[in-house]
């Protein structure tokens, strides 16, 4: 009984923390040859206070869409960029700026420079609760382009695999060019239903193609269409098509 006792009690002192949150404003930074500055706002959304630090670093992509990280990068933005605070404590409900200005060299070869910006949080202990406070951890992609850059994209050898037990459609997703592409997928059925959305996809230099998974919200048969966007936003007007007969 003393057991039971001291478990729903040790489960009610951390319920206060298990809502620590914190919201970011945008998900993605984006600098094109005009563009000098941006931010970046958080949000404390949780019932405690959240300190805050902010770090950059440098990423990979795999060809199955896997990031990973790396000491160096020929086409690194961790030199051109500027940002403050990055460090900070923000009350509960309360929003912190963070601001990016972007230096660039007379010098800067042309090209696509990159990193991720590593936001971390971790709210405040609550007196009388137990001192468990979880670690808050984003990433948000930095992308710096510079001078005449070029994409294009097609989309390569679709099929249907089972994931568990969802289907989806595999493809390869092949990149030319000298920048990036981000953009969303969607697949239809003939009549225009949709069957399947992936937003926010990434392929991202010196990747020349890779792996897609695309989950289907239902079972389907006949002829599907399998459309992609580049997000216009973001600097790209790309666009591409295939088609997949399911039986």
């Amino acid at each position: 009984m003393l057991k039971k006792l001291l478990f729903f009690v040790f489960l009610f002192s951390l319920a206060p923390l298990a809502h620590a949150n914190i919201a970011l404003s945008k998900y993605r930074l984006y600098f094109d040859n005009s563009t000098r500055s941006d931010a970046v706002q958080l949000r404390n959304t949780s019932s405690a206070p959240v300190t805050f630090s902010l770090s950059l670093g440098l990423v990979t992509m795999t060809e199955e869409g896997i990031l990973r990280p790396v000491e160096e990068d020929d086409f690194s933005a961790i030199g051109l960029l500027r940002y403050s605070p990055k460090r900070g404590r923000i009350e509960a409900g309360a929003r912190q700026a963070l601001r990016f200005a972007l230096r660039k060299p007379a010098d800067l070869p042309e090209g696509e420079y990159r990193a991720v910006l590593q936001i971390t949080g971790v709210p405040d202990a609550i007196p009388g609760a137990v001192s468990i406070r979880p670690k808050l951890s984003y990433s948000v992609p930095i992308i710096v382009r510079h001078g005449k850059l070029h994409a294009q994209t097609e989309l390569l050898n679709p099929r249907l695999v089972m994931v568990g037990d969802s289907p989806s459609i595999e493809l390869w997703q092949k990149l030319d060019g000298n920048r990036s592409l981000f953009g969303n997928f969607i697949v239809s059925d003939e009549n225009g239903n949709e069957l399947g959305v992936l937003r926010n996809s990434g392929v991202y230099q010196p990747l020349t193609k890779r792996k897609v998974l695309i989950k289907l919200n239902q079972a389907a048969k006949g002829k599907v269409i399998i459309n992609y966007q580049e997000i216009a936003k973001f600097g790209g007007s790309e666009s591409a098509s295939t088609e997949l007969e399911l039986r």
